[in-house]
């Protein structure tokens, strides 16, 4: 679709869609069609800005040198023009380092998640190996425990005669 509401359903469609980046690649001459439309490049304008909030993954410079092969000067002075009002609001470094920030919470996050999964694997082995094979309640019980209640089951494990004395003490 080489018109703005073609171009707005697109942007619609891949709102917060991780795919956004490489299909606004092939939708350059989409962009130049607006441009060539809009001689005063207010609509131009609200779909960059429109752009810009539906997703987190391009900042204003990713945008212009996707698009810069397709639109005119006047366009690319548009984007540069939104693209320093983003970062005198601060707005383009709040997302980058939003971006940064969520990135190092989902690694620590996995990290921990790592942990408890481990632990949860080494309690059931030792419980295995003390008590014999699980039953099914007892691995999804495993599987659900907080790293509290696992560090709990594996010091009582050490002098418990029964899996109950472990699990309920």
């Amino acid at each position: 679709p080489r018109n703005t509401p073609g171009l707005t359903r697109l942007l619609m469609k891949y709102s917060g869609n991780p795919e956004l980046a490489s299909q606004l690649r092939g939708w350059g001459p989409h962009f130049a069609a607006v441009e060539d439309d809009a001689p005063d490049l207010n609509l131009l304008d609200y779909l960059l800005h429109y752009l810009y909030g539906i997703q987190e993954t391009l900042g204003p410079d990713d945008v212009q040198a996707i698009l810069s092969d397709h639109v005119g000067p006047r366009a690319l002075e548009r984007m540069m023009s939104i693209a320093d009002q983003l970062r005198a609001s601060g707005r383009d470094e709040g997302l980058r380092r939003g971006r940064q920030e969520g990135r190092q919470e989902g690694r620590q996050e996995g990290r921990q998640e790592g942990r408890q999964q481990e632990l949860a694997r080494l309690v059931a082995k030792l419980l295995t190996s003390k008590f014999g094979e699980l039953d099914q309640a007892t691995t999804a019980r495993l599987a659900a425990a907080t790293s509290q209640e696992l560090d709990l089951w594996a010091v009582l494990l050490l002098n418990a005669n029964r899996i109950e004395d472990v699990l309920d003490g």
